[in-house]
């Protein structure tokens, strides 16, 4: 009796799915720092599927910062997100509202620049019903964790670095019912940086992650391209400027 019943609920969960993907990911970041200790940061990011031919998704994102010491920071703010509803039917978006804070650190070890960030973020993501916008929205907490590695290739101040990053992802709230793993993002690429204040990154970035229904996940292969502008107010020659990690939406 017991067998059997166990047999009829295993027959009824879903199958996992696997959904393979490949994403253009660009990224204009920016980071104002004033004064001694604050500055605010702000990113647009735009992403697109399917060899650049569909809309995916599209992010505004902006921040207050606090620098504790000069390699580290906290920061919170807003972001606004839309996700293309169905990709290649139809214009219809699904809207996301998001808070975030977060701690950066910076620390130089050798040659090294090693990035850890922590950053906690309150989603509020619309639904969809009959493949339109559904007006309601489902809250989830997310926990994010990166460790970032940059090397620079040489001993100018502006000279090119070799970039790796991992993120692991995890969340929570009522629309998690099948555990709390949310997605894991490993990146690779090659830091130029112009400027004091203007660097492009680009790289490969593979992402695997669970939907909310906990049986359906996706394989992405993203190519991610990101030009910052950083600006601080009164620096001087000699003064140290750590690198920060691109900020993995």
């Amino acid at each position: 009796m017991c067998l059997s019943a166990l047999g009829a609920t295993a027959q009824s969960l879903p199958e996992r799915t696997v959904v393979h993907r490949n994403v253009l990911w660009l990224t204009l970041n920016s980071s104002f720092k004033f004064q001694r200790n604050w500055g605010i940061l702000a990113d647009i990011s735009h992403r697109r599927s399917d060899l650049a031919r569909e809309n995916d998704l599209s992010l505004m994102r902006f921040a207050g910062a606090y620098w504790i010491k000069p390699n580290l920071f906290v920061a919170a703010g807003y972001a606004h997100l839309w996700s293309a509803l169905n990709i290649g039917s139809q214009i219809a978006q699904l809207n996301e509202n998001r808070l975030h804070q977060q701690v950066n650190l910076v620390i130089k070890w050798k040659k090294n620049f090693l990035t850890q960030r922590v950053r906690l973020e309150e989603r509020w993501r619309e639904g969809s019903l009959n493949g339109r916008p559904s007006g309601n929205f489902d809250y989830t907490t997310r926990y994010r964790y990166l460790f970032g590695l940059r090397r620079p290739l040489g001993n100018g101040k502006n000279s090119p670095s070799l970039v790796f990053a991992n993120e692991i992802m995890l969340h929570s709230g009522p629309a998690v019912d099948h555990g709390i793993f949310e997605q894991n993002r490993i990146f690779g690429g090659l830091n130029l940086r112009f400027s004091e204040k203007l660097s492009l990154e680009t790289g490969y970035m593979y992402t695997w992650q669970k939907a909310l229904n906990g049986f359906t996940y996706a394989s992405i292969h993203t190519i991610r391209m990101t030009l910052s502008f950083e600006w601080q107010e009164n620096h001087h020659e000699g003064q140290q400027r750590l690198p920060s990690m691109t900020p993995h939406h």
